[in-house]
């Protein structure tokens, strides 16, 4: 069964979210009647190598485990906590909320279900992005770009410090890219070799090789340095050059082994603009399209993590100066942008998002009612204290550290789907992928780091494969050896029996001594399996016998018997885990790409080959769930009567603040409809005039003609009509205009121009193809592009054009 490798796995997230009802009552001041408050005393021993990281920033090389000014070796009380409230999050079937709730961005070469290539380089359009003195954006359109071959930019003048194709193509002579190297992978760095950022170039057209029947991208070829002046020859255009980032290297072909050449080689010719939009403003202030692109180029992350190119050009793009993006419409929207051709695409929905899909209850759980929370709302911040205060562990005797260790412990980002969001497999393989872009879709679930039996191991990547840069990756650390000891306290506070028999049961694993917690760093590698033991247990037993029961009440069925308990206490229990699929994928044979290609997921833990799926031992018997049942409803019934009371008081304060609420809320929205209305009158009066000009001044010049190559493949589809196209909604602007002209039988086009139309058609003609040329001799009324033709200078003179096309061809 071909599965995908990780060191780690998730339990799954339950649908059932169990909210006490206790929840609104928990308060630091007014104790339970049944509150409990005492200490816990834990013991805890490493029985595999364990290191825990020194909370201070050091570049100290090997990392040292925690100790105090005296020597003392310690475990944090922060790292403790951690560990056993992400255990009781599980076992109390709480909703997932400590999470960082990112919008991830992806431009994913093997799935093109998500990411279509062709689709997305013919869609992109150019332009330069820019912010006026009112925070507002706007984008001054450019059409489609040119591109321009890296061998051509060695003519500028003066000659950029590198030659960009050798530097970049493997083989070539002076060929010193590294793909290791952020900088080299910049635009930014590009622009360096350059005299001036982005020089004006007269360009020509470069007639396709015909070697590649689905390239259809316009290229040129370098004429001059350019400036404001015209063009010097009709076959010429000018335009600036734009240059974008390198992923990797250029790689040649080679006809003999049959290998195609890959890898970036095309820059790109930015037109002079043709129109300029403002980007619409969402209800959170910047535009949509603008929040998408930040997210994808790490805006809410350290500027540390964030690409040269992004920082250098946020920063243009700040002081009020214009930047080159690539941005996509769907009708007059503009939906996304970037940097680059490709550039990555924002996915719909965050990581909280797919949670929710999964979980909707909004209810207190039970860790958060114990441990504490801080949440942002819409109001600021809310928050609620814990009861539950772990103290730092202190090693026992000597304790011995286990000599340094230099492993790689990098694993797949969150954004890697196959892993991170929950997949339908079929032996291991998946029909479609559910990614951050469906709506109906969840997160994997909890992760967790399987307990391995036996010794930890060594990341294949620092030892079989030579990884460039090793030291940059891999983390050097020094453990305590196996077998070291601490003590630590819990001190916990107004607990109810069932919270307190929850806290037992996630520090002892429901009292299963078969379990292990996993702690620290290495975890993948099988680090940090450490067994607690709470002193005098038995007397908590009665506490851990409330939770089971109140959890088999609330969930309706038992809760040892949960898919969710049963995941969990799969991945603690040891495991032989023989078959290698506890491991990293190896970086240097791509196995994460390949593993998309394969359409391979990562399946439950207990669906592995050689896992054997455990139960938790019930301390319950049938009894004990009825009389739970009983004091359920009992004690429920006692906090509504409690309750009663202020219910009244607070539904009339609701209403009267309702009343007033609704009212302020109605005046509100009257006058901003009133705003709004004024706003598109006065746009709509300026979008009116604006057009009455450009109508004035298309009467007077005619047509851009000349930027229509005739030589250019498809010249009539793809560069005449466009230019006409343009043209004509200039000068009809308003579509009551556009119906009106229409009806006249001269066509669209003013009568002063149609000579020069003819002319460009003749001249278009003898360079079309085979296939073309078939097309034009075809009869007037199958004859689509005449007729178009007709629609421009009335269907006289498109016959008698039609007559010349056919007596020239």
């Amino acid at each position: 069964m071909p599965v995908i490798k990780a060191p780690f796995n998730f339990v799954p997230l339950s649908q059932e979210v169990v909210t006490p009802y206790w929840g609104p009552y928990i308060n630091q001041d007014v104790p339970f009647e049944d509150g409990q408050s005492g200490t816990i005393e834990v013991s805890l021993k490493a029985c595999s190598p364990l290191f825990v990281r020194d909370g201070k920033k050091t570049e100290e090389r090997p990392q040292r485990f925690s100790q105090t000014g005296d020597g003392r070796y310690f475990i944090p009380g922060s790292s403790l906590k951690g560990m056993v409230r992400s255990v009781m999050e599980i076992m109390t079937f709480s909703k997932m909320k400590l999470v960082n709730d990112h919008r991830f961005a992806y431009r994913d070469f093997h799935n093109n279900h998500l990411y279509k290539v062709s689709d997305i380089s013919k869609a992109a359009e150019s332009g330069w992005l820019y912010k006026d003195a009112e925070g507002n954006y706007h984008i001054e359109e450019c059409g489609v770009p040119g591109r321009i071959h890296m061998k051509e930019l060695r003519k500028l003048s003066p000659a950029p410090k590198i030659n960009y194709y050798s530097f970049f193509t493997k083989g070539e002579t002076g060929f010193q890219f590294d793909a290791n190297k952020d900088e080299h992978k910049s635009a930014l760095f590009k622009y360096k070799q350059l005299d001036k950022p982005h020089p004006k170039i007269e360009v020509s057209h470069t007639p396709s090789d015909g070697n590649n029947k689905y390239d259809y991208r316009d290229k040129y070829r370098f004429e001059r340095m350019a400036d404001e002046l015209s063009v010097t020859s009709e076959h010429t255009k000018i335009g600036t050059l734009v240059l974008t980032g390198q992923p990797d290297a250029r790689k040649k072909g080679d006809k003999e082994k049959k290998k195609k050449p890959s890898g970036k080689v095309y820059e790109f010719v930015f037109w002079d603009p043709h129109n300029t939009i403002q980007l619409e403003n969402s209800v959170e202030g910047e535009p949509e399209v603008i929040q998408k692109m930040k997210w994808a180029y790490l805006e809410h992350k350290n500027e540390d993590e964030q690409s040269d190119d992004w920082k250098h050009f946020k920063q243009k793009l700040n002081n009020g100066e214009k930047i080159p993006v690539f941005y996509q419409k769907e009708g007059e929207e503009v939906i996304s942008m970037g940097l680059s051709l490709l550039y990555k695409l924002a996915y719909d929905h965050s990581v909280q998002e797919m949670i929710n899909n999964r979980q909707r209850s909004e209810g207190l759980s039970m860790a958060e009612g114990i441990f504490g929370y801080t949440s942002k709302t819409d109001n600021g911040q809310e928050s609620l204290k814990g009861r539950v205060h772990v103290g730092h562990a202190f090693g026992k005797g000597g304790i011995k550290e286990d000599g340094e260790k230099v492993e790689v412990l990098a694993s797949p980002k969150a954004s890697y789907y196959p892993i991170y969001v929950q997949q339908s497999l079929s032996r291991g393989r998946v029909d479609k992928y559910n990614t951050y872009n469906d709506r109906f879709a969840s997160i994997a679930g909890w992760k967790r780091y399987p307990v391995r039996k036996g010794s930890p191991i060594s990341n294949e990547l620092s030892t079989k494969h030579k990884v460039k840069n090793l030291e940059k990756v891999a983390t050097s650390f020094v453990p305590v050896k196996s077998g070291s000891e601490f003590t630590f306290c819990i001190q916990y506070h107004n607990l109810k029996k069932v919270e307190l028999g929850a806290l037992v049961s996630a520090i002892s694993f429901h009292s299963y001594d078969k379990a292990f917690h996993s702690l620290g760093m290495a975890k993948p590698l099988g680090y940090g399996k450490v067994k607690l033991a709470i002193k005098n247990v038995d007397q908590y037993m009665e506490a851990m016998q409330s939770f089971e029961a109140f959890m088999s009440v609330t969930l309706k069925k038992d809760w040892t018997e949960t898919a969710v308990m049963k995941e969990l206490f799969s991945m603690v229990s040891e495991q032989e885990n023989s078959d290698g699929l506890l491991e990293y994928m190896s970086l240097d044979d791509q196995d994460f790409a390949f593993a998309k290609k394969r359409r391979e997921a990562l399946p439950n833990y207990s669906k592995l080959p050689g896992v054997s799926v455990m139960t938790v031992p019930s301390l319950v018997e049938k009894e004990d769930i009825e009389k739970t049942n009983e004091i359920i409803e009992k004690e429920m019934a006692l906090y509504e009567a409690r309750e009663a009371p202020q219910k009244i008081l607070s539904k009339y304060l609701e209403h009267t603040q309702g009343s007033l609420e609704s009212e302020l809320s109605k005046k509100k929205n009257q006058l901003i409809e009133l705003l709004q209305r004024q706003r598109k009158k006065i746009k709509k009066e300026l979008k009116l005039g604006q057009a009455e000009m450009e109508k004035q001044q298309a009467r007077k010049v005619g047509p851009n003609l000349s930027s229509v190559d005739p030589q250019v493949r498809r010249a009539f589809k793809d560069s005449l009509e466009p230019v006409i196209k343009i043209y004509i909604s200039q000068l009809h602007f308003s579509k009551e205009a556009f119906e009106e002209k229409k009806k006249s039988t001269n066509g669209l086009i003013p009568e002063a121009f149609h000579a020069d139309i003819e002319r460009k058609i003749l001249e278009i003609v003898p360079h079309a193809n085979k296939s073309d040329k078939k097309n034009w001799l075809k009869d007037f009324n199958k004859n689509n592009w005449i007729k178009v033709t007709a629609s421009w200078i009335g269907e006289t003179k498109a016959r008698t054009l039609h007559e010349k096309i056919k007596d020239l061809l």
